[in-house]
């Protein structure tokens, strides 16, 4: 427990320093010598030091120590409150979830209004500018969190603890969804909208090789005349942006995200019959890096689906003869296979 402790306070150091006037105190000092622990130090010194950790640590509960375990790992959490939201009014925040829906990709609103609560929490320590030292930074969180459990204060009832954690772990997810109200995502509405059109030939590249056992894909277009290559996770999170967008625009833009949706949905079709080929030990045109490409619209993509699903069925209805014929195969898992076939076609 007190070993935890130790850890907290110069987890709290690293993580919120930028909230202290220094960094240099007595508690910190004495932190460091405990944490350290070497033949170097007195014994009179380790003691003084023990004893110093030892009377902060006892001055607040077990609960509080917990929200201080979860603000030392809440580093990205804080920076976010304090950067973008914290002059922010974001009571209407959970209204704004419910109303836009959500999906596996995107902050729910129980997870939007945990963000509120922290926000809540935390605001006044964020605004009130630097706090002397670690000792009075403390010392303030306490009294906030004393005044908290007190009143309530839009906490609901779940732990601080808690509620800090499900936000830091969901962070990139709430991050989308402020971004996205508050329509610091533009650029992205832009860059799907340009997708859509079909007068900028956006295209889809699928990249897969049994070899690697390895299947990607890209997404090429051209953006106010300069061309824009956007990889896997970034088409996914503009699939994110374009779910709560479908429900803030109208006419033609609405369209646009919901037909952006689909799209992604058929890649993902077609990305995960490459993924079995790609584990399917097949050794003939797939073998080494093999491309394929389709025009953004769902006929295209639902073509290529076909074609490479056929491959499949013919492949595996070889080489289940193949190990039928020749039992010394069935010893040979898939990517053994493609190892033994490369290896011989090379002497």
């Amino acid at each position: 427990m007190f070993k935890d402790r130790v850890a907290n306070i110069q987890k709290m150091v690293a993580g919120m320093g930028k909230f202290l006037r220094t960094q240099q105190s007595s508690l910190i000092g004495a932190a460091e010598v405990v944490a350290k622990l070497d033949d170097s130090q007195t014994l009179s010194t380790l003691h003084r030091s023990v004893e110093s950790v030892k009377g902060i640590t006892q001055t607040y509960d077990d609960s509080f120590w917990n929200v201080v375990e979860a603000l030392s790992e809440a580093e990205g959490l804080v920076t976010f409150l304090t950067d973008v939201l914290a002059d922010e009014d974001v009571r209407h925040f959970t209204a704004s979830a419910e109303a836009f829906g959500c999906d596996t990709y995107m902050a729910t609103a129980p997870q939007v209004t945990a963000l509120i609560s922290v926000h809540t929490f935390l605001k006044p320590l964020l605004v009130e500018g630097l706090h002397k030292n670690l000792e009075s930074f403390l010392s303030s969180i306490w009294k906030r969190y004393s005044e908290t459990m007190n009143q309530g204060d839009g906490v609901p009832e779940r732990s601080l603890f808690n509620i800090i954690n499900e936000c830091t772990h969901n962070l990139s997810k709430l991050q989308r969804f402020v971004d996205t109200l508050s329509d610091r995502g533009a650029a992205e509405r832009e860059k799907i909208k340009s997708i859509m059109n079909p007068v900028n030939e956006a295209a889809i590249t699928f990249n897969f090789s049994t070899l690697e056992q390895t299947s990607t894909f890209t997404v090429t277009v051209k953006v106010r005349g300069v061309e824009v290559a956007l990889n896997e996770q970034q088409v996914f999170d503009l699939r994110s942006r374009a779910y709560l967008l479908a429900n803030a625009e109208e006419g033609e833009a609405k369209e646009s995200m919901h037909g952006f949706r689909s799209i992604v949905e058929r890649i993902e079709e077609v990305k995960e019959t490459m993924n079995d080929i790609a584990h399917s030990g097949h050794i003939g045109s797939f073998l080494h890096n093999r491309s394929k490409s389709s025009g953004v619209n769902i006929q295209g993509l639902d073509s290529l689906k076909a074609d490479l699903m056929t491959e499949l069925c013919v492949w595996k209805f070889a080489i289940t003869n193949a190990r039928l014929n020749h039992p010394i195969l069935q010893t040979l898992t898939n990517k053994q296979l493609v190892l033994m076939y490369v290896g011989l076609s090379n002497h």
